[in-house]
């Protein structure tokens, strides 16, 4: 489940005509990180709901900011759950967090 959402956030990246070539290539190779993390040995400790909240927030947070009539409100509500999950992972998976963290911080940076 948590693979087939990382491929839709994917697949939106790849679709966003409003993302300029290098934006996209810099998302796209933080959630290579991020797929390359989840496939680690560390990943097997993961515990599955909170990863799903945590993937499930991060598909959120992409979504509502490629959409071409965003929503700040419901960004703002989307990234906040990110960053909850994120204080959940961060003492014991810290490169997963960094590897998110790093991904919201480009979306913030690009204005969203």
């Amino acid at each position: 489940m948590i693979k087939e959402r990382l491929d839709q956030i994917e697949k939106k990246l790849h679709a966003a005509d409003e993302l300029a070539d290098d934006l996209r290539e810099q998302l796209l190779e933080k959630l290579e990180e991020l797929k390359a993390e989840l496939k680690s040995e560390k990943a097997a400790s993961f515990d599955p709901e909170s990863l799903g909240s945590l993937v499930g927030f991060t598909q959120l947070s992409a979504h509502e900011a490629l959409r071409p009539q965003q929503d700040p409100e419901l960004l703002k509500l989307a990234l906040k759950g990110v960053d909850r999950n994120l204080e959940r992972f961060e003492t014991d998976h810290p490169t997963l967090v960094s590897v998110v963290n790093n991904f919201c911080i480009m979306l913030a940076n690009m204005g969203i």
